[in-house]
């Protein structure tokens, strides 16, 4: 597809638009990875692609090195 027809068709703005809603889209998958938990043993096909899809809109397509040390001291204050 041809960026010059979306110009065409959006107006001059067609780009901002573009940009706008792609950002939206991957601020919207960051907040959302931050929600969701991690898929399980016990976890469905599509809990698992979703996820999946949810993490690489938000660009999230590696861990945070300390991400392991939040989840054994969360479970040590429980």
């Amino acid at each position: 597809m041809d960026i010059s027809i979306l110009q065409e068709l959006l107006g001059q703005h067609a780009l901002e638009l573009l940009t706008g809603g792609a950002l939206a889209v991957c601020g919207l998958a960051a907040w959302a990875a931050t929600l969701m938990p991690a898929p399980g043993n016990a976890s469905g096909k599509g809990y698992v692609i979703v996820y999946a899809v949810v993490n690489f809109l938000a660009a999230n397509l590696g861990r945070a090195r300390n991400a392991d040390d939040a989840v054994r001291k969360a479970k040590k204050l429980q």
